[in-house]
Formats: structure tokens, C-alpha cells, sequence
């Protein structure tokens, strides 16, 4: 499915048998809860299987950002969107490499897990970032910092679960389907209609003028 055509089954829930117009709230905002659901979905799944569906991944090629370079020719920094962290220890990055994953010639870079690593496999003889190609992500920040041998000339691709898919430029809003299995819609479906949020509050008209409630 699309995401306009989720949009469109999100449209009207039904909510203890009264039907919810979710119609006052424009696609933006029903994406937003997609999102949001598919995000909370898949965490939950990854807590019984590690093997997620592969239609949740995306391709991705990050975008260069020139302000962001330091001067080093064997470091370079690219701008990256969010992605879904799964648990506190791992997160939706799947791989990061080469553009030949199709081939089945995988030439994936090695992970750094964090900055202090980094700084102290920098002072490893062995284990150097500068001897082969790997990657740090600073998610505060929205980068992927690669480091090798030789400046990166292309952009690496990225095989990853993002929190808004739409977002990535690689995806066509409305002819690629939305990257969530089936079972996953209805399931963020059933979510939405159960959230705290509740939509049928929500799409309750508000008096413009009412009188504070009296603190007995």
C-alpha cells in the first residue's frame, strides 16, 4: 500500500461502535501517526525477532554537506535522517557500503559505536579508522562521519529503518509502497484506535468560551 492509500483506510475508525472522522485533520498529521505507530510497531516486534520485515528497510544515499568538513581528506561527513532506535543497544541501521548490494558483492564498512571508540582505536596500531573504511552516527546531530584510507569520493549507501520514510528522497511518495508489511498497517491501525491520544476527543469541537472547572 501506499501512503496515501493508508491515509485514506485511516480516514474513518471506528471506536466503540461510533465512527471517528479523522477527515478534520489533514494528511500530514494521519502521516504523522503512521509514523509514529510504525515506529512503536516495529520496536515491538524486534523484542521477539531480530529479523525484521524487509519491506521496513530503505535504500538511501546520504547527502554531502560541505560546512560540516574538518580538513581531514580521510574523514568526510554526511547529513543523515533519523532512525528508528529498536533498543539501547541497537538501532535501524542495517548496512552501510557500497553501491554493489544488489550483486550480492557486499563490501560493507566497519561501526563505530561511539566517539570515545573512536578516539581509542585511533590510537591502535591495528584497529587505526585510517587503515580501512568505517562509520560513526551522531544521532544528536544527524551525521554519518566516514573515515578511510582515501577520501570518499560518492556517497555510501545506507540500507536503513527511518522514522519518516517519506521524508527520504529516494522515495516516491505516491507510488512506492509505505515500508511497512501489511499485518504492520492494521496493526498501527488498531494502535491508533486505542492510543491515549483518543481521537474522538480530539476531533470534539471545543466551546470558544466555557467557564473554569471549580476546584472542590
Amino acid at each position: 500500500m501506499t501512503a496515501p492509500q493508508i491515509i485514506d483506510l485511516y480516514q474513518s475508525i471506528e471506536e466503540g461502535g461510533l465512527a471517528i472522522n479523522i477527515n478534520r485533520f489533514d494528511d500530514a498529521f494521519v502521516l504523522a501517526l503512521l509514523d509514529e505507530g510504525r515506529s512503536l510497531w516495529l520496536i515491538d516486534m524486534y523484542k521477539t525477532s531480530p529479523r525484521l520485515p524487509a519491506i521496513a528497510y530503505q535504500k538511501f544515499y546520504p547527502e554531502f554537506s560541505l560546512p560540516l568538513q574538518t580538513g581531514d581528506v580521510c574523514v568526510k561527513k554526511f547529513l543523515m535522517p533519523d532512525i528508528i532506535r529498536l533498543d539501547e543497544h541497537s538501532d535501524g541501521i542495517r548496512y552501510a557500503g557500497e553501491d554493489d548490494y544488489d550483486n550480492d558483492n557486499t563490501n560493507n564498512f566497519s561501526r563505530i559505536q561511539s566517539r570515545a571508540w573512536k578516539s581509542t582505536y585511533k590510537n591502535h596500531p591495528v584497529m587505526n579508522p585510517a587503515r580501512f573504511f568505517s562509520f560513526l552516527y551522531d544521532g544528536a546531530n544527524k551525521t554519518l562521519e566516514f573515515s578511510g584510507k582515501a577520501s570518499m569520493v560518492e556517497a555510501p549507501l545506507m540500507e536503513c529503518l527511518f522514522k519518516h520514510p517519506t521524508e527520504i528522497p529516494t522515495f516516491n511518495y505516491d507510488l512506492d509502497d509505505y515500508p511497512l508489511s501489511l499485518d504492520g498497517i492494521y496493526a498501527v491501525k488498531k494502535m491508533i484506535t486505542m492510543s491515549d491520544t483518543r481521537l474522538a476527543e480530539m476531533t470534539s469541537p471545543k466551546p470558544a468560551f466555557s467557564q473554569p472547572q471549580q476546584i472542590k
